[in-house]
């Protein structure tokens, strides 16, 4: 999502604000590389389990391979905060080359 200098909702100022996303989200076995880029901070979570992160100002950049997920519905958590600035969150996974 990309907010760029605009208030993700009315009534909210345009810096100093954080977000929660939660998903059920389907996966074949194997292995995924998740995929993280926003400007500020972002955390991903599979399971409650803390697999990226970038909780830092300005722009992030970052990745990391979890191996053998599991088939079937998994919960994935994207923590973000805009400190200042532009404002975007960005998080794919990818499997054997696809993004999912």
């Amino acid at each position: 999502r990309n907010w760029g200098a605009a208030a993700p909702v009315s009534g909210l100022g345009t810096d100093y604000w954080s977000a929660v996303f939660e998903g059920q989200f389907y996966f074949t076995p194997g292995d995924y590389d998740f995929i993280a880029q926003s400007d500020d901070g972002v955390r991903v979570y599979i399971d409650n389990l803390l697999i990226v992160n970038g909780w830092f100002d300005g722009r992030v950049a970052v990745s990391n391979r979890f191996n053998q997920v599991g088939g079937g519905y998994h919960s994935i958590r994207v923590e973000y905060f805009e400190r200042s600035g532009s404002a975007y969150v960005r998080v794919l996974w990818e499997l054997a080359g696809g993004v999912q």
